[in-house]
C-alpha cells in the first residue's frame, strides 16, 4: 500500500513481476518501479486465483541488482546535496 507513504514523505523502491506497476505501483515521481516487462507478465489474474505459472520467476530475475542499487545510490546522493554542511551549520 502506497497511499499512506505519500504523507511520510518516504521514497519507496517497488519491484513488479508477476503483477503490473501500471495497476498497483505508485504514483509519484520521487518512488521507483523496476518491472521487467517480459511477454508473460503480468501473469497473475483473477483467472488463475493470482497464482503464476512459472517456477522460475524469470520477471524478478531480470531485474538485475546494480538497476536496483544505481536508484539507491542515486537518491542518496541526492539526500547527501541537500543536508547543509557542518560549516554552514556553525554560521547560522
Amino acid at each position: 500500500e502506497f497511499s499512506g507513504l505519500r504523507s511520510l514523505e518516504l521514497r519507496t523502491l517497488a519491484l513488479f513481476g508477476p503483477e503490473t506497476p501500471l495497476v498497483y505501483g505508485p504514483l509519484d515521481k520521487k518512488h521507483h518501479s523496476f518491472f521487467a516487462n517480459r511477454w508473460c507478465s503480468p501473469c497473475i489474474n483473477i483467472y488463475n486465483s493470482k497464482m503464476p505459472s512459472c517456477k522460475d520467476n524469470k520477471c524478478m530475475t531480470a531485474i538485475k541488482p546494480e538497476e536496483v542499487f544505481g536508484v539507491l545510490r542515486r537518491w542518496i546522493k541526492e539526500a547527501e546535496e541537500t543536508l547543509p554542511s557542518p560549516e554552514k551549520k556553525m554560521m547560522i
